[in-house]
């Protein structure tokens, strides 16, 4: 089964140790249980008034022949036992009703015995009845393989623990943002602020991470500047986003001096045109044709537009793709379109440049 991480609520819970031998493990809100999370190895943990979170024991239940938690839902005036394998049915599939999970390697002993990863997911009675016979007979059930495990999609932490991936990018913004050795190793960082609630909570960026992932084919980094249009040089949970490598490196100031990449040459007459290369705006290997102007403001014109055409195409490209977040990708055509009007500062010449050119 494809679970859609996207259409759950996943909760950040950065300090209780994983079952033993497991690399990660994602805790989800329980459906009508504000307190509580539930991971996808099915240990349940209740938020305490002080914000850590207690293990809630399992226990046998004779009356629902099954394990069970004792949990308190929010409608409800007092505690109730739920059995495990509902209660990670109402987390993990929601949209699914009568279905019962069901373990074929179910070992009583182990602490991750009600992982989601083993559980088949039976919707019928023709699913139980297989599941039985199968166990009996000591063989592979013969319904669908994609009900025998699950996977998981735009999730964080595939490769490493991804809460130190989170711990590690938090420090990074910090160190960007406050480290006066970073700023001097890095200059691009020299007037960089942040919000220091981003370091010094013990959960905020991690929440803010786990919902802000998105599957996608490379890497993906923290990017400060996009959703702040250039006018921004600070970490803040609004301004920042994931977006992948080569995007990243788009936004970030030009150290063109004629601004975009324009050159300035000498003709045969003596006289001067300017240089646009094709290749500056080169994306999914293709570029345009280079263009050769008569005038500056001819060319930065001229440039404005192909940088905003270039942009254009790397949303398209990426919408069709899927991968990346809409509120991006909107971003970025803003981006196109202030950029053809001259008004992205970064991408812009400097006033003594556009002073010395006749511009101003």
């Amino acid at each position: 089964m494809n679970i859609d991480n996207r259409r759950l609520r996943q909760i950040y819970v950065p300090v209780i140790p994983s079952p033993n031998g497991v690399k990660n493990e994602f805790f989800y809100a329980v459906p009508g249980a504000s307190k509580y999370v539930l991971s996808d190895y099915g240990r349940l943990y209740k938020r305490s008034d002080r914000g850590n979170y207690v293990k809630i024991r399992i226990k046998y239940r004779p009356e629902l022949y099954d394990e069970a938690y004792l949990i308190q839902f929010d409608e409800k005036t007092t505690p109730e036992y739920i059995s495990v394998r509902k209660l990670l049915a109402r987390v993990f599939y929601p949209n699914l009703s009568g279905i019962y999970l069901y373990n074929p390697k179910f070992n009583p002993f182990s602490d991750a015995r009600w992982n989601i990863y083993d559980l088949h997911v039976l919707r019928c009675r023709e699913d139980l009845v297989e599941a039985f016979y199968a166990k009996i007979e000591h063989r592979e059930p013969g319904y669908d393989d994609s009900f025998k495990t699950c996977i998981f999609t735009n999730r964080a932490g595939s490769l490493e623990s991804f809460r130190k991936k989170i711990t590690r990018t938090k420090f990074n913004i910090e160190c960007r943002a406050t480290n006066e050795k970073v700023k001097q190793l890095f200059p691009q960082y020299q007037d960089t602020t942040g919000d220091s609630a981003i370091w010094e909570s013990p959960d905020l960026f991690g929440q803010w991470y786990i919902e802000n992932y998105y599957d996608y084919p490379g890497k993906l980094e923290i990017d400060k500047d996009i959703l702040g249009y250039g006018e921004s040089n600070r970490y803040e949970l609004g301004l920042i986003a994931l977006v992948p490598n080569y995007i990243n490196k788009i936004f970030i100031k030009s150290k063109s001096e004629l601004g975009y990449g324009i050159v300035e040459r000498e003709k045969a007459d003596g006289g001067k045109c300017y240089i646009i290369s094709g290749s500056t705006f080169k994306f999914n290997g293709s570029a345009p044709k280079g263009v050769c102007c008569d005038t500056y403001i001819e060319a930065l014109q001229t440039a404005r537009k192909m940088k905003a055409d270039y942009l254009r195409r790397i949303v398209a490209k990426e919408r069709s793709d899927g991968y990346m977040p809409n509120h991006i990708l909107e971003a970025i055509e803003k981006w196109a379109n202030r950029c053809e009007l001259g008004l992205i500062k970064i991408w812009e010449p400097s006033e003594d440049t556009l002073r010395k050119m006749g511009i101003i």
